[in-house]
């Protein structure tokens, strides 16, 4: 029974009833414990009556099993497996354990978790209801996490409690949050007298006990049994203030002490044992002669309840008070009877517990731990690998031995994302070892770990630093930290820095061998193309390119970088680049955690070759799945290109996302991020006529450039518009000057696109424009780039206009007006309607309602044009079938249409013409092994 909380029982109610309706909700229940976050539970499970419900609590515990809590939701509902695609089913069966087949991604299992979920509710709505999230094992947390961001139009509801106060790293942002705090005082003395009755104390006693525990519910019911008579009847003050925590305790321990001396050692056995499995407490009873009935007074005196072969503790601090008020020796004792209770089928658990009753180091405990955390590995359970390798590692006799352990933690820590154990686990390695190879490993792992989550430059000293004292003894080490290094450098704007550490890495790498050779070919070849000398970046890409086209399908893994993609559309290899992309994203479906990355770079592509839906969709998609998967710092690259593209559009959103990618280079230091948001930003200025500011943000551009020596005016395409702004206020000496540096950067780096666009702000300048502007126009129609064609035309058109060519004029104006219409570029189409008016040929910009499509919306519609199934976006997507069918009439009702064949031929006309490219399928599939 409820006392008081109206607001959150109407808030659950309502949370029910969007569930029935079909609108997926996940509430996070935060209070400090004792505060009824687990009758908040029971209130939601009550009022759910026609639903299915499917719970789990976390458990307290040092050990780790994985995905046990991910276990306990799915088992009522793996029935609903065959309804999941192949990739998932795997994914997830591998995860639970209910095959022994490998995890290759775990983000897949959790989209596994997604739909299967999503198909129970199918049947009749499905309620998830966590108790205690941050004990739960981190697997399942992240998997239940993962799920509840991606609910849509399902009928689930998902209701999770989260202890506060607690150091967790579980991210719960962008999820509802209902704080739970005390009762008031009406509902603290109802609570009271239902529990001991009407007149047993004085009211003024009453209303002391709640205002002295802060309304805590559990402290009000246990609380009173503390007190003297005096005390309760008012004849005494109460103690003030009431240690709340430790007088739960002390009730908790009286009510234990008061048990036989049997069921005390039953319920110590049942405190150790996480899970709380009744059959492995009794097997353990049972093989101490004790007697297997011991837990029935516990039982009868409501100290646990027993659920389908689960025994439950009350509450968590009853659990904690039978465990820690137990001397070390009865703990210990308790671990051991449990270990040798499991069976051969419980080697993790059996593992666990050996390492709670070890007292000394044991290499045989220690390669028990070691083998739990591989099987944990193959299931993707980094998290719980990490513990159980550092619990290894702390029960491993010889110190080298123990540094490898606890390095491969680290590693396991890092793929799960858990950033501060991460740190801690390396300076812990590092402080056992004198095995320079195992220094080398720890190093290398620190500079990923630097590269990600600390300053880029601070970082990249360090990683040269490091690979400098390690080139000897492990050389492809020293290669991988120096090309970190080089990656930071130019994240960090520092690209001599930069160029320095890919020529190092190079030269260490011809000393090894070929793969590594082309393995830093293209942190090479970004460095130098950064640089200025995009010449010779384009001869290296074009050795690494015929390497790959020999190799075909046996290419090893040197070929997998998505950066390169971003390299060859920059460099102008627009048909190369489009074959790796589009190889790189049907590889990386598969792989939620490196699609953002690959998103990132194909929505660049695509947005420079003229398909902006796709661009806009990929880049919204790729920044969702950054988010989902925990990528904070790798956002901003998707973030940078989302904002180029919104501006293009002419979408205030890309402000927004300006504004997130300036934090992200902030804190990361990033800084190269800049160029990209602040070069957006002026073109959505200038495109929607705001001059002025337009070259306020671009002249920013400019001089962050100078200041880094950026000498490749095609990465950051900013030197044309600002030429434009420039030469639209009259400012002809300064558009002039820049059009001058714009000019030699185009001569050195041999870019069509830095002649063509010269060649168009040498038309907006010069007296005689037409032969500079058919220049332009010769260079673009060698590239598939319709954007910068059509800014070409409508400048020409402008100037034909103003001379009195209206005719010429028209034939400029016309097809930029259509390909602006067509790209979706709102500002640009409206600017060359104006032009048309004034040439005497009136027409309104079109308004096509596919431009109306949200992000979410597009992305359904580009995958469904191609041919696929609702079940096929889902999983492309990673959300729901009903969220692509909510998606899909959307789409259908704001087009206008009625079926698939319609809307594959509308994407159809909005899509750029693009060079014909091989397909993907010609390209390496798999890397060996």
């Amino acid at each position: 029974m409820l006392f008081g909380r109206d607001s959150e029982r109407h808030l659950l109610e309502s949370l029910l009833d969007d569930a029935r309706g079909g609108h997926g909700r996940t509430l996070i229940v935060r209070g400090e414990a004792g505060m009824g976050k687990s009758a908040l539970l029971e209130f939601a499970a009550a009022q759910a009556s026609d639903f299915q419900v499917s719970a789990t609590a976390g458990v307290e515990s040092e050990s780790e099993l994985p995905f046990a809590g991910l276990l306990a939701v799915s088992r009522p509902l793996l029935r609903f497996l065959p309804a999941l695609p192949e990739a998932q089913r795997t994914a997830l069966e591998a995860a639970l354990a209910i095959t022994s087949a490998a995890v290759a991604d775990r983000f897949t299992a959790y989209a596994g978790a997604l739909t299967l979920v999503a198909a129970a509710a199918e049947e009749r709505p499905l309620l998830v209801l966590v108790d205690d999230l941050q004990w739960l094992d981190a697997p399942s947390s992240e998997a239940l996490l993962f799920v509840a961001r991606r609910l849509g139009p399902d009928r689930v509801a998902i209701v999770m409690t989260l202890r506060a106060g607690i150091d967790d790293e579980r991210d719960i942002r962008g999820l509802d949050v209902l704080e739970v705090r005390g009762l008031d005082l009406r509902a603290g003395v109802d609570l009271v007298r239902t529990m001991y009755g009407e007149s047993t104390f004085p009211d003024s006693v009453v209303e002391e006990l709640v205002r002295l525990t802060g309304g805590a519910p559990l402290a009000l019911m246990e609380i009173p049994a503390l007190l003297t008579e005096a005390q309760l009847a008012g004849l005494e003050p109460l103690p003030d203030p009431l240690p709340a925590g430790d007088s739960i305790k002390r009730a908790f321990h009286r009510l234990i002490e008061a048990l036989p001396q049997p069921t005390r050692e039953a319920l110590l056995l049942l405190a150790a044992e996480d899970q709380g499995s009744l059959d492995l407490v009794a097997r353990a009873l049972a093989n101490g002669d004790s007697d297997p009935d011991a837990l029935e007074p516990a039982e009868t005196a409501r100290l646990i309840r027993v659920d389908h072969g689960r025994a439950i503790f009350r509450h968590p601090l009853l659990r904690s008070a039978v465990y820690h008020e137990a001397p070390p020796a009865d703990r210990r004792r308790a671990h051991h009877a449990l270990a040798a209770a499991c069976d051969r089928s419980d080697a993790e658990r059996r593992a666990w517990h050996l390492a709670a009753a070890a007292i000394e180091p044991d290499e045989a405990v220690a390669s028990a731990l070691e083998a739990a955390a591989h099987r944990a590995q193959a299931r993707a359970a980094f998290a719980s690998a990490s513990r159980a390798l550092e619990r290894a590692a702390d029960v491993t006799p010889d110190f080298e031995k123990r540094a490898r352990r606890l390095l491969e933690a680290a590693e396991n820590a890092w793929r799960a994302r858990e950033i501060s154990r991460t740190e801690r686990l390396l300076t812990a390695a590092s402080s056992w070892t004198s095995d320079k190879l195992v220094l080398a490993d720890v190093l290398l792992l620190r500079g990923r770990f630097a590269y990600m989550h600390g300053s880029a430059t601070e970082a990249s000293d360090r990683l040269v630093g490091d690979a400098l004292a390690v080139a000897e003894e492990a050389p492809e080490t020293a290669v991988s930290l120096l090309m970190q290094a080089s990656w930071a450098f130019s994240g960090a704007a520092a690209l001599d820095l930069s160029l320095d550490a890919a020529e190092r890495a190079f030269e260490i790498a011809k000393r090894v061998g070929d793969n590594l050779v082309l393995t830093t070919t293209v942190a090479l070849s970004v460095a130098l193309m950064l640089r200025g000398r995009s010449r010779e970046a384009r001869s290296l890409l074009g050795v690494w390119k015929t390497a790959l086209q020999e190799a075909g399908a046996t290419a090893p893994g040197w070929w997998e970088n998505p950066n390169i993609g971003v390299v060859l559309t920059a460099l102008g290899d627009y048909e190369f680049a489009e074959q790796l992309l589009r190889a790189f994203h049907v590889r990386a479906r598969a792989t939620p955690e490196t699609l953002p990355t690959v998103l990132a770079g194909l929505s660049q592509f695509e947005y420079r070759t003229g398909d902006w839906a796709a661009a806009l969709a990929h880049a919204s998609t790729g920044a969702q799945l950054a988010i989902a998967t925990g990528q904070t710092s790798g956002s901003g690259f998707v973030l940078a290109n989302l904002a180029v593209v919104e501006a293009g559009l002419g979408r205030v959103e890309a402000r927004s996302h300006a504004r997130q990618v300036e934090d992200i280079a902030n804190w990361s230091g990033f800084h190269s991020l800049r160029t990209y948001v602040r070069g957006a930003l002026g073109l959505l200025d200038l495109g929607a006529g705001h001059v002025d500011s337009a070259i306020q943000e671009l002249e920013r551009v400019g001089r962050m450039v100078a200041e880094w020596g950026v000498g490749e005016p095609s990465v950051v395409q900013w030197m044309p518009d600002l030429v434009e702004a420039y030469a639209r206020t009259g400012r002809r000496r300064d558009a002039a000057t820049l059009l001058e540096t714009l000019s030699i950067q185009a001569d050195q780096t041999d870019g069509r696109w830095a002649r063509a666009v010269a060649a168009r702000c040498e038309g907006m300048l010069a007296d005689s424009f037409d032969e500079p502007f058919s220049e332009a126009l010769r260079i673009h129609a060698t590239m598939p780039t319709p954007f910068d064609l059509a800014r070409t035309q409508l400048c020409y058109g402008e100037r034909l206009r103003r001379a009195g060519r209206r005719v010429d004029s028209r034939e400029q104006l016309r097809p930029a007006l259509e390909t602006f219409e067509r790209l979706g570029a709102v500002d640009w189409a409206r600017r060359a309607a104006v032009e048309l008016g004034g040439s005497a040929e009136h027409r309104a910009p079109r308004d096509r309602a596919i431009d109306h499509l949200s992000p979410q919306e597009l992305q359904v519609a580009l995958i469904v044009a191609d041919g696929a199934t609702n079940r096929e976006v889902a999983a492309a997507l990673f959300v729901t079938t009903k969220t692509v069918e909510f998606h899909l009439r959307n789409v259908y009702s704001k087009l206008g249409i009625r079926s698939r064949t319609e809307l594959a031929a509308m994407v159809a006309s909005r899509r750029g013409s693009t060079p014909e490219a091989a397909p993907a399928e010609a390209l390496p599939t798999a890397s060996p092994g």
